[in-house]
């Protein structure tokens, strides 16, 4: 557990290292060519261009990689981190309709809680769009009992055998699903996944609201 919240800080370091200065380096590079462009002969002007253009490819590129490593949604709620993953990530970059129900009042009050949650949610999605042939998924946040939050991940897809589902858990954009579920278990959650061959795939995440160790 203790590795795998190491690996949290380091993302949200890297983040705020691309966002506060490789971006900042970007920005000031593009501009000082911009600046200096009236002075060069007049047939270096595609030249120009192209690097300008260069430039705001790896600004564009630095940014989304630093949202991908730490949204910044993650330190407002749960809900509103959930919304961003589902109706904009997914659908501009997997091109996968996300439909999302969540109480905007329901929270993880740990920001780690939070990007447990998140992470895992990710990894679902992504299981999705890797194993499936889905366009479309649903995602619910509600309260389960005993002062648990609920995360509901279901697709519209043919499902799997449930023989299959290590080989599933197993792979993934990154932290992987068995890594999160065991995480999920140390933290008094769990990770339930139900299939069965042309009935699709629905998930389960339960996480305490708060952290009592």
């Amino acid at each position: 557990m203790a590795s795998e919240l190491t690996q949290t800080e380091q993302r949200k370091r890297m983040a705020h290292v691309l966002h506060d200065q490789l971006q900042q380096i970007f920005v000031a590079a593009k501009m000082r060519i911009e600046s200096l462009a009236p002075t060069y002969p007049e047939q270096w002007e595609s030249d120009i261009n192209e690097v300008v253009a260069l430039v705001d490819e790896a600004l564009a590129n630095s940014r989304s990689l630093a949202v991908e490593l730490s949204p910044p949604v993650l330190v407002d709620r749960l809900a509103r981190a959930l919304e961003w993953l589902c109706g904009s990530w997914f659908k501009e970059k997997y091109y996968l309709n996300v439909e999302v129900a969540v109480d905007p009042a329901i929270d993880a009050q740990q920001e780690d809680m939070r990007t447990l949650v998140f992470l895992t949610v990710k990894e679902l999605l992504f299981n999705v769009v890797k194993h499936s042939s889905a366009k479309e998924a649903f995602v619910e946040l509600a309260v389960h009992d005993f002062g648990k939050l609920r995360v509901t991940v279901r697709d519209g897809d043919q499902g799997f055998d449930p023989r299959k589902l290590g080989t599933v858990l197993d792979t993934g954009s990154g932290f992987g699903l068995n890594s999160l579920n065991e995480l999920l278990l140390l933290l008094d959650g769990s990770l339930d996944i139900l299939s069965r061959p042309g009935f699709g795939v629905e998930a389960i995440i339960l996480a305490p609201m708060k952290l009592t160790h």
